[in-house]
């Protein structure tokens, strides 16, 4: 979004961090007007508009010295005996649903599925006590912020790419639409 000048369009953002009920919950009271996520079924059926930008296969964020490291491109069976921070379910992310890797990483008792502190979050996993899933196109500025916490290390899991975009409330202004349209060119692009 930063690409685009947005003062020139009398667009002014304010940013705030949510998970899906959260956002459906303001686009209820009419309190946001844009959510940026991945592809969510359940803010589908509220009708909210979705407007793809770039699909991103996700990584598995670890402590470098976990015997994680040792392997490739990590399944669900990898991550049995120790606590998965995946932050959404995937039933709610039709891209996952085709995903006999994420209906079994999912069904497992060690897996949070709601947000979590992003500090508490990266400490855990830094600290070797938990893992938790990143797209790969955010994944360097999460690695970047973490680095004050310990080393992290990263692998991609063996699931399809997750498509990444915006809802838009229904009765969205034609530069807020425009204003999505824009940037998810960009991304495409990139």
């Amino acid at each position: 979004m930063e690409e685009i000048d947005l003062r020139e369009r009398g667009i002014y953002l304010d940013y705030v961090s949510m998970n899906f009920n959260e956002a459906a919950e303001g686009f209820d009271r009419h309190v946001i007007d844009l959510y940026l996520s991945t592809r969510s079924r359940e803010l589908e059926e509220r009708g909210l508009r979705y407007v793809p930008m770039t699909t991103a296969t996700y990584q598995c964020v670890f402590a470098p010295d976990s015997p994680l490291a040792q392997r490739g491109c990590l399944t669900a069976a990898d991550l049995r005996d120790i606590t998965v921070y995946a932050g959404a379910d995937y039933r709610d992310m039709p891209d996952l649903a085709v995903s006999a890797d994420a209906q079994e990483l999912f069904a497992m008792d060690n897996v949070v599925k709601e947000s979590i502190f992003s500090e508490k979050l990266i400490q855990d996993c830094a600290q070797g006590t938990a893992v938790a899933f990143f797209p790969r196109i955010g994944l360097a500025n999460e690695l970047a912020h973490a680095s004050a916490l310990g080393k992290l290390d990263s692998r991609p899991m063996a699931w399809p790419a997750v498509s990444t975009g915006a809802y838009l409330a229904d009765n969205a202004s034609l530069e807020a639409v425009q204003l999505v349209e824009d940037v998810a060119r960009i991304c495409r692009k990139a």
